[in-house]
């Protein structure tokens, strides 16, 4: 029997992205609200708020729920995608509150590595980038048998299309606007909400992937 019933859990999951994105606007831009703690609270532009936290959440889960899918495969590369998948959604997750791709151009400009971006922003994309690339390579087999597997495939495919477009493609068209700025209002808008509706899609692709599991079991 299932705790959570997927569709409600995505219309919920839904309903909080957009609400984030409305409060978002509403505290930053379009009124002027008198207290700074209330305007950080919904700063999708900043860390350390109900965002971050709610995004750091989603990652988490999809963390949680990759683990414990995996525990129910049988097939031997496909159980190890999911265990890879699960703590590199983990990293993201803790990434996400401890700014650890936002700190890592300091530590990269002691070492005189720059990024070509404005104000040597964006330096992390080329470096967790180099990492995909190198872990593709190592676990081919593994990333093989997790593309191939069909139960909740487009969805999963979508929602990770979304959250690496909002953080990287969106950040990278981003550094051409000016800080305040209608073009950096939109940007940011579309930036994060693009990548929480992605994790929002991904649980959604992970319960699917749960529940057919669920079914086998009552099949047997």
């Amino acid at each position: 029997m299932n705790i959570f019933d997927k569709d409600k859990t995505i219309k919920l999951l839904l309903i909080l992205n957009f609400t984030l994105l409305v409060l978002y606007l509403l505290t930053n831009h379009i009124f002027t609200v008198p207290s700074y703690t209330v305007i950080h609270w919904f700063d999708f532009d900043d860390e350390y708020n109900i965002p971050a936290w709610f995004s750091s959440a989603q990652l988490f889960v999809i963390f949680i729920l990759s683990i414990i899918y995996s525990k129910r495969l049988h097939e031997k590369y496909l159980k190890k995608a999911y265990i890879l998948a699960g703590y590199t959604f983990l990293f993201f997750s803790v990434d996400e509150t401890a700014m650890i791709h936002e700190g890592n151009k300091h530590i990269f400009e002691k070492m005189l590595i720059y990024s070509p971006f404005p104000n040597g922003n964006g330096i992390w994309i080329f470096i967790y980038f180099a990492i995909a690339l190198v872990l593709a390579f190592v676990f081919g087999r593994e990333v093989s048998a997790f593309l191939n597997e069909k139960i909740g495939r487009t969805v999963w495919i979508i929602g990770v299309c979304m959250f690496v477009i909002g953080g990287v493609a969106s950040e990278i068209i981003g550094f051409s606007f000016d800080n305040g700025s209608l073009g950096k209002i939109i940007e940011i808008s579309v930036e994060e909400t693009l990548e929480l509706l992605g994790q929002s899609l991904m649980i959604y692709a992970l319960m699917s992937k749960l529940d057919s599991t669920n079914l086998s079991d009552r099949l047997l």
